[in-house]
């Protein structure tokens, strides 16, 4: 703990992420990456925890434990008692002890360093929870911001039944999850939880079918698109809340309330509530890549091991895992779309499933598994892995949207010289 108020210190973690995260984001869109801006506030906050993690760990290492990893002092309780431990098996050898009065001796210190581990290992714990509610604070503006980041009501109305539109978040969810899960207990050997906590997060539906997909075409503003991607979050959040409730029940309340944040941003978008002060609606849309997103992802590298983690098999074999199945929900959405609409809609599968992928998907990626992973259900590699995958589908967003906007019947070649206009 930073403070004796678990609040203040929820606040000081979040305003050191951001201090550190902004000028890395507006210094990644003055690189101008491919995928827009979405892309350069997750690059910028991947940048933001290298620095925390590496370069303060390094210059400072003491001051980033305490910051961003905590239990300092059960740390050294324990490292002393077993150093005590060792210089007093070695003194009782070197006196002639009998051997049976070694051995109860190492088993009372077995238990008394078991105890300490345990207390270091609660109050780990503890403080990863505060860097979890301080990233809970940046998406609870994602959130409540989501209709200000919306792609309008442009499409007229369709008489397309609703229930289809839900069943078509509820196949995307499946096949996303599904593929990942499967490849996530062949390749990398997860436990149940962990494979279900991996699929979860790849399979993460957006807050709202985003600005940025109305490069799409007219699909991306159907109104039963944003029903299918409400139903898509809703379904993850669902899996997502069942997990950390096996994991860590302690977590379960703060996680269902920022899930909720979500299900009020999606709500608000389809009730058709729009505030219409336009400088509020930039300067939130701004926030998104240059402060909140990227101080989601700060907050989830900085206190990790990144030389370790880095270098450890699973996070190469997660991050390709994410790399590939972040598209998952692409091919579920289009599944979906081309086998439950009529001709109608199956012209648009690909364009429909593509804009769920261009709506701002890789921070939502990030904080669902960031949650499962502060309840315990994934480990450090998983989630730099899934980082890596958000980072890629942002990055190359506008590539995927070309491909699937040829792909439907009637679309422009995927080597057109003109770019996609707006509808």
């Amino acid at each position: 703990m930073l403070t004796a108020t678990p609040i203040v210190d929820t606040l000081i973690l979040a305003a050191l992420a951001a201090l550190v995260a902004v000028p890395s984001a507006l210094l990644m869109r003055i690189a101008r990456p491919p995928g827009g801006q979405p892309a350069a506030g997750l690059l910028g906050g991947a940048l933001a925890g290298l620095l925390l993690s590496l370069a303060l760990g390094a210059a400072a290492p003491e001051i980033h434990e305490k910051l961003f990893v905590g239990a300092r002092a059960e740390r050294q309780a324990l490292e002393q008692a077993e150093r005590q431990n060792a210089i007093d098996i070695t003194a009782m050898i070197n006196a002639g002890v009998t051997p049976i009065a070694i051995e109860e001796h190492r088993r009372i210190t077995r238990e008394q360093e078991s105890d300490l581990e345990l207390q270091w290992r609660i109050a780990l714990r503890s403080h990863s929870r505060l860097t979890l509610a301080a990233a809970g604070i940046f998406f609870a503006l994602l959130a409540l911001s989501a209709p200000l980041r919306s792609a309008g009501r442009g499409a007229p109305r369709t008489r397309e039944p609703a229930d289809r539109a839900i069943l078509a978040g509820l196949l995307t969810f499946i096949v996303a999850g599904a593929l990942t899960a499967l490849l996530a207990r062949w390749l990398l050997d997860s436990h149940t939880l962990q494979a279900a906590a991996f699929a979860t997060s790849l399979a993460a539906g957006p807050l709202c079918i985003s600005l940025r997909a109305r490069l799409v075409g007219a699909p991306a503003r159907a109104r039963n698109l944003d029903l299918s991607g409400a139903a898509l979050y809703t379904f993850a959040a669902a899996a997502l809340c069942i997990i950390v409730a096996v994991a860590d029940r302690d977590l379960l309340a703060s996680v269902i309330f920022t899930a909720a944040l979500g299900a009020a941003g999606w709500i608000a978008l389809l009730t058709g509530w729009r505030p219409r002060a336009p400088i509020i609606r930039r300067t939130l849309i701004g926030l998104t890549s240059a402060l909140f997103a990227p101080a989601i992802v700060a907050l989830a590298l900085a206190p990790m091991d990144l030389p370790t983690v880095l270098r450890s098999l699973d996070f190469a074999i997660a991050a390709v895992i994410a790399t590939i199945l972040s598209d998952g929900r692409w091919i579920g959405a289009w599944l979906a779309w081309w086998t439950i609409g009529p001709d109608a809609v199956r012209n648009q599968a690909s364009r429909r499933a593509a804009a769920i992928s261009a709506s701002n998907i890789g921070v939502i990626q990030i904080i669902a598994a960031l949650a499962l992973h502060r309840a315990g259900a994934m480990s450090d590699p998983i989630l730099a892995g899934v980082i890596v995958g958000a980072i890629v589908i942002e990055l190359t967003s506008n590539l995927r949207t070309r491909l699937s906007r040829s792909l439907d019947p009637g679309g422009p070649p995927l080597f057109n010289s003109e770019p996609p206009t707006s509808p």
